[in-house]
């Protein structure tokens, strides 16, 4: 028997059972006499509190025919429907459009509902994972504790985290600032390295440029501090400045690990200076020489005003190399190279000192002195055998390209020669200070062994 498809105005399809019978579930019972059959026929129906079944069709091959009731009052329109307690169809309250939602659904709805989270607030619970997170706005995502955001997600490229961390870039410039929270320090549990991963101390920076930068580089103070104010390094809106704190000293020091070496300068906390010395015992102490240098070198005193000052005496040239004369003719002895400039004010002098001996021969000799291009004292021919000689003389300054210069040549049994000259060197230039001998007869009869100028200023 052909399985028979029921087209009915009020239920959308009906499907046969078993193969020769179909099975028709009407609103109610009260609507079973208004069931009829169009366009054919059908004997044996079987009526039992509104389901009718056992349905045999006589007068050949259905075809073309509907069943159909006259009236549709039984379910509502576009209502989804299921059966009662009596097994009659009956609408529910979900629509035709929501019964659609579910459409190509392949497990459990409520299983699948208990793994989602709303988009706006979610909460979870246990580990949450997942792969990317996309977001936009000007806070892109808040991590929150106890009601209150702990860190967040920026757009603008940067992590915020309760005020005490942020990681640029700021301003297109990559950054790390700590901030403290809630009057706390921030802190690092260990060593702390810029551009190395390997820092041996608390704080390793590794940069073959500028290392570090103090400051916002406007006319304010700023510096380090040493731990309970106990030493500063900065900028005092003035001066650079390296202080110790209260009565503490500044030393420098060279060749050693850091508090030992060797003293190159110690300040004590009363302000005495000493140089290689870290025990001075005067202002300015030093354990050493004290050489001045450059065109105007020297050291000036102060005794009472700038306007009553002097220069302290000082050693400019000692040389004690030996030098004899070599040649028949005039023989440059020891010569130095008095500098520029160094006779800079009216008075200013330069003392000399100069000695030596003669063979032991009576072979005729001369000596003498220049300063410059000036020959400021000669002796008279001398036969002397073995004898010492001595030139001593004041040259002093009295303009910029003049000066007055008395020089005394001494020869052991020889009388002694005084020469006053008044030479006309340019000081702003260096100076050759000299001493030559002449020895007709041989090598050697003229021997300087000691040459030494000493300087002593003027009055300004």
């Amino acid at each position: 028997m052909k399985t028979l498809i029921l087209a009915l105005t009020l239920l959308t399809a009906v499907t046969p059972v078993t193969r020769g019978a179909a099975v028709f579930v009407l609103p109610n019972a009260a609507r079973a006499t208004n069931l009829t059959l169009v366009g054919g026929s059908a004997t044996g129906f079987t009526n039992t509190g509104g389901i009718y079944t056992n349905p045999t069709i006589t007068g050949g091959t259905f075809t073309g025919g509907t069943f159909s009731l006259s009236t549709n009052t039984g379910v509502t329109a576009s209502q989804a429907v299921v059966s009662d307690s009596a097994q009659r169809i009956t609408n529910s309250v979900t629509t035709a459009t929501e019964l659609g939602y579910v459409s190509g659904v392949t497990s459990a709805i409520q299983t699948q509902l208990d793994t989602k989270a709303p988009t706006a607030s979610p909460t979870f619970t246990g580990v949450v994972t997942t792969t990317n997170i996309t977001s936009s706005g000007t806070n892109a995502l808040y991590f929150h504790v106890n009601g209150s955001n702990r860190m967040s997600l920026i757009s603008a490229g940067h992590v915020e985290m309760a005020g005490a961390l942020s990681v640029g870039p700021v301003n297109g410039v990559a950054m790390l600032s700590v901030a403290a929270n809630g009057g706390q320090s921030a802190y690092f549990a260990g060593q702390v390295g810029i551009l190395t991963t390997n820092p041996t101390v608390p704080l390793s920076v590794w940069s073959d440029g500028n290392s570090m930068s103090l400051g916002t580089g406007s006319n304010v103070s700023a510096s380090f501090v040493v731990a309970g104010s106990r030493a500063f390094f900065g900028y005092d809106a003035v001066n650079a400045r390296v202080q110790g704190g209260s009565t503490k000293g500044v030393t420098l020091a060279v060749n050693g690990s850091f508090g030992s070496g060797t003293v190159a300068l110690h300040a004590t906390s009363a302000g005495l200076v000493g140089i290689a010395t870290s025990v001075p015992t005067y202002d300015f102490d030093v354990n050493g020489v004290i050489q001045s240098r450059g065109s105007s070198g020297g050291v000036r005193q102060y005794t009472g005003s700038a306007t009553n000052q002097n220069r302290m005496v000082g050693v400019v040239k000692t040389i004690t190399t030996t030098v004899a004369n070599v040649g028949l003719t005039e023989t440059n002895l020891m010569t130095e190279t008095f500098p520029a400039s160094g006779l800079a004010a009216t008075g200013d002098t330069v003392e000399i000192l100069m000695f030596g001996t003669t063979a032991a021969n009576a072979n005729s000799k001369t000596v003498a002195a220049y300063f410059g291009a000036q020959k400021i004292v000669e002796s008279a021919a001398f036969t002397s055998s073995a004898a010492a000689w001595r030139i001593v003389g004041t040259i002093t300054r009295t303009g910029a390209a003049t000066q007055v210069a008395c020089v005394t040549v001494f020869v052991d049994g020889a009388t002694p020669v005084t020469t006053y000259t008044a030479p006309t060197e340019t000081l702003s230039g260096t100076i050759t200070i000299k001493a030559t001998g002449t020895a007709p007869t041989a090598n050697g009869d003229i021997t300087q062994v000691f040459h030494r100028s000493e300087f002593k200023p003027g009055n300004p």
